[in-house]
């Protein structure tokens, strides 16, 4: 499905819109139907840890990578082969993962107009609100605020967990060593996307010659995917920027 243009100016935080969506919106998962969702790494913790299995299976089973020229891959959740092209997880009555639904879904039809940086302030931020042709969820439901939705939609630690990989990836974009191919690119993919894969290769000494990291963090990072995703960061610009 193809989208439309913002049917708002953009808004700050403190900016209203009025936009529904549910089984009484006779549009209802029609979005969810020929669309790329594309994935972030804590999109993958958080779904795989709902399914009950691990990152790897979850990319298994359920994702494709696509190379984004002329950067890097990105993960995709791959559409249910049922001839409508459906995303895996929605059916009829809505959402299957809804409660750890990825971040894009999470956060629709608020699209950020920039990425936010450590140094962004909140007074800077700016959001469009994009719906896809045919929806007729705009305009309909309660006044609300792009700050309401942002806090129903729990963005806050989605972003917080977002900001050290979204460096890593501005930097990659800076250096000379995009686009990413080879042995470059499974790397990038498995420290971006593969937390429990790229964990156990941690804790089997893996990448002893390549980053320092004392017993206290190794503990942290068998137990805890947010910490485990900072170390995956650390070691990526160390294996992958090193060559720029």
């Amino acid at each position: 499905m193809t989208s439309e243009q913002p049917i708002y100016p953009e808004l700050d935080f403190d900016g209203s819109f009025r936009f529904s969506c549910g089984p009484h919106i006779s549009c209802f998962i029609d979005c969810c139907t020929g669309t790329n969702i594309w994935l972030y790494p804590f999109d993958v913790i958080r779904i795989s840890r709902s399914l009950g299995i691990s990152t790897t299976e979850f990319i298994r089973r359920h994702c494709r990578y696509f190379d984004s020229p002329p950067h890097f891959p990105v993960l995709l959740l791959q559409n249910a082969d049922n001839g409508e092209g459906r995303c895996p997880f929605a059916g009829d009555s809505g959402c299957s993962i809804y409660p750890d639904r990825p971040w894009v879904c999470r956060l629709f039809p608020v699209v950020p107009v920039e990425c936010r940086t450590d140094e962004t302030a909140e007074a800077d931020r700016r959001f469009n609100i994009f719906v896809w042709k045919g929806c007729r969820g705009v305009e309909s439901g309660p006044e609300t605020t792009v700050r309401e939705w942002w806090t129903n939609a729990g963005m806050t630690m989605y972003e917080e967990t977002f900001l050290d990989w979204q460096k890593l990836t501005d930097e990659l974009k800076s250096s000379k060593i995009v686009p990413l191919t080879g042995e470059a690119a499974e790397q990038f993919k498995l420290g971006s996307f593969d937390v429990d894969r790229f964990r156990e290769n941690l804790l089997d000494g893996e990448y002893g010659d390549t980053i320092s990291i004392d017993e206290k963090e190794l503990e942290d990072a068998a137990n805890d995917d947010i910490f485990m995703m900072q170390v995956a960061c650390r070691l990526m610009r160390k294996i992958l920027l090193q060559r720029a």
